[in-house]
């Protein structure tokens, strides 16, 4: 598969090559791309880099279109239950945050009991207390530079922290 990426008009090779080992990755799952040729224009409308989850958005729009674009491929109808839980399976394998990106409000990804979570791919969280349903974030940015460490580094680092474990499970205590 050929891939053209164009970052706000001009090539990004290291965002290039990442798309393209997501596309690697995903293939066996889109059988439809090994014959495709792909032009991708992206722009951002804040710092790309500066931690407000620009890969995640990245990476969870192009599953949603290539899941869109195999539905189409087999005459299947769109934006059922599983074309949603494939979307959010294929953008985690570009980004772990893409897989919540997948859905508008409020998603969970990670193994646990109640509410029911997975973590091959996000699920809806659908009881969202009413003062959270038009909830917006103000940014302020301060410096357009990239950050210093990357999310997957930063990733990286909490899982081989001490107190790791003990993190872990008290988001999922607080979540229930």
């Amino acid at each position: 598969m050929k891939v053209s990426f164009l970052f706000e008009g001009e090539k990004n090779p290291a965002f290039q090559q990442r798309i393209e080992k997501f596309l690697d990755a995903i293939t066996d799952h889109l059988p439809f791309l090994s014959g495709f040729q792909l032009k991708i224009e992206s722009s951002n409308s804040f710092p790309h880099s500066s931690g407000i989850a620009s890969s995640a958005s990245a990476m969870s729009a192009l599953a949603l279109n290539l899941v869109e674009q195999d539905y189409q491929l087999q005459n299947k109808k769109p934006f059922d239950d599983y074309f949603y839980r494939l979307a959010s399976h294929l953008a985690r394998l570009g980004s772990g945050s893409a897989s919540r990106s997948i859905y508008a409000k409020a998603a969970l990804w990670g193994k646990h009991d109640e509410p029911k979570g997975s973590n091959e791919h996000a699920v809806p969280y659908r009881d969202l207390h009413h003062n959270f349903l038009d909830y917006q974030d103000s940014i302020l940015i301060v410096d357009k530079g990239r950050k210093s460490v990357s999310s997957s580094a930063g990733h990286e680092l909490m899982n081989k922290h001490p107190y790791a474990e003990q993190r872990f499970l008290r988001a999922r205590t607080n979540l229930t």
